[in-house]
This record gives C-alpha cells, sequence and structure tokens, in this order.
C-alpha cells in the first residue's frame, strides 16, 4: 500500500528513514546527521510541504526547552540555536551551495521553514 516505504531511496530528491538515514538524490548521506539535525530535518520531512513555524521546530528539536520556559513563545536563544541548526542541516544536505539559493530546507520569512524534498 501507499504506506509502505520504497525499498530503496529514489534516485532523485531527499529521502529519510526512522532509521535516522538520509539520501539525497539516491546517496546516503555520510557522514549520518546527528541527533539534533535529524530530528530537525524528520519534523520537516513529515510536514513537507507545510511550513513548519519555528516553536514547532523548536519544540521538535529540544522538546525539554518547552517545558522550562513560562512564555508561549520560544526564547531568543532558542531561535538562534534553531537558525544555526538550520545552516547546519543545508550545509549537510547541500555542501558548498552556501549563498545561493536553498534546494530543500525553505525559509519563510516570520513564519517557519519548510521542505521541498524534490
Amino acid at each position: 500500500g501507499a504506506a509502505s516505504a520504497p525499498a530503496e531511496p529514489p534516485a532523485r530528491g531527499l529521502y529519510l528513514d526512522e532509521g535516522g538515514h538520509a539520501w539525497v538524490d539516491g546517496q546516503p548521506l555520510t557522514p549520518p546527521l546527528s541527533e539534533l539535525e535529524f530530528r530537525l530535518l524528520r519534523a520537516l520531512y513529515r510536514q513537507s510541504p507545510e511550513i513548519v513555524p519555528h516553536d514547532a521546530l523548536i519544540e521538535a528539536v529540544w522538546p525539554s526547552s518547552a517545558w522550562m520556559s513560562d512564555q508561549s513563545s520560544p526564547h531568543d536563544s532558542d531561535e538562534q540555536n534553531l537558525r544555526k541548526l538550520i545552516g547546519r542541516l543545508r550545509e549537510r544536505l547541500e555542501p558548498g551551495r552556501s549563498g545561493r539559493a536553498w534546494r530543500f530546507v525553505k525559509n519563510v520569512r516570520g513564519r517557519g521553514y519548510w521542505l521541498d524534498p524534490g
């Protein structure tokens, strides 16, 4: 059925399995993503192509940070950490591409990020 994952990742685009592995254009990412990078990518991947708000990504990557803050909005430091992590993830998915339009992880100013797995 539609729920079963393909036996092998597609030759084009981004593919993620539940075991913490990611492929880009059929090639496994080596070394594998860090746990935080994978959590971030998985949160974007599951919602794709919907925009995922910053606070939802922070909650997905650092679940404990939400418990520690009394406000419903994320701390500035959380936002900064998220931006740094997004930068690292982009660099892992698309080495050497920085400064040009990113292929996979897209930013929507003031709203969040979304993933284009194509």
